[in-house]
């Protein structure tokens, strides 16, 4: 059993509903449901009976509790013994993350970590480097990375949806299928040659014309008209000018990943934020993997 889930158990065996608990653990709601189903999952038996009055404990569930509270006491006393560990939800934490994460899923919902913890100062450093964790560049790292640092702890959530984008007025110009010389891939590249990775997509033989390594740059590369973009979802299904090019089911791309560094991983605020980022990237994975709604 996990411990972080037999412990959101007893705050909601306690109040008898998930969003005092939640407010009692302070973590987000979702994250106390969220545990709470994992650890039903986990143990193979109901934990609760969902009433219109709240959560009621099954015998299971007062078996749970019983033995969960004397070890909840236990690891509480040696807590208190421990020095240097830090427990203030106050202070600065550094986020790095991939901008499109930042602008379309951890912005917007900001405002509800900052009204939960008022003491917490959030610095969101937008960038697709690899931060060192181990040096302090940042505290927390949302990466698109299928193989993390060993040195790195954190939970790895599901994989971001890519596909390939031009303007409307692009598509009725060009036929990259009929007419595949007359159409143009804008390279990611700064190179000669052809990618290897055009001969992977159902337009192998549409030339490369524009190169524009940047994410950013590709994006307005494409709305401008330049040509075709391989994009990931959550960029090229919010802009108004562009479509996906049929076909147009997204391709699975890089794991996301929310990290921080093995020695930090036991600060309060550390965790906080990392519960909170969790929980907002699963309430946005239809929009990151490119399903419809």
């Amino acid at each position: 059993m996990n411990w972080d889930d037999v412990r959101v158990m007893l705050g909601v065996a306690r109040h008898g509903a998930v969003r005092p608990a939640a407010r009692d653990l302070r973590v987000h709601h979702a994250t106390v449901l969220r545990r709470i189903d994992q650890l039903e999952a986990d143990l193979g038996v109901r934990l609760f009976d969902r009433t219109p009055d709240g959560y009621v404990l099954t015998s299971a569930g007062e078996d749970l509790q019983d033995a969960a509270t004397r070890v909840e006491a236990d690891l509480l006393s040696v807590e208190r013994r421990i020095e240097g560990t830090d427990h203030a939800l106050a202070g600065t934490v550094r986020v790095t993350m991939p901008e499109p994460l930042a602008t379309r899923i951890f912005l917007p919902q900001l405002p509800e970590l900052q009204s939960t913890y008022p003491r917490l100062n959030i610095t969101v450093i937008t960038t697709n480097d690899m931060l060192d964790l181990a040096r302090m560049e940042a505290d927390i790292a949302i990466r698109a990375n299928n193989n993390p640092p060993n040195d790195l702890v954190g939970r790895r959530l599901f994989k971001y949806g890519a596909a390939i984008y031009a303007s409307r007025d692009y598509l009725q110009d060009h036929d990259p299928v009929g007419e595949p010389q007359d159409a143009r891939w804008l390279g990611w590249e700064d190179q000669d040659t052809e990618p290897a990775w055009i001969a992977q997509t159902p337009f192998p033989s549409v030339p490369v014309g524009v190169r524009c390594p940047g994410l950013t740059a590709q994006h307005a590369a494409a709305e401008a008209g330049l040509g075709l973009s391989y994009l990931p979802c959550i960029v090229g299904d919010a802009s108004p000018t562009l479509m996906r090019v049929p076909p147009s089911e997204p391709t699975p791309a890089r794991d996301i990943w929310v990290l921080t560094h093995e020695d930090r991983k036991r600060q309060a605020r550390i965790r906080a934020v990392m519960d909170f980022a969790i929980d907002i990237l699963i309430e946005g994975r239809t929009a990151i993997e490119g399903r419809p709604d």
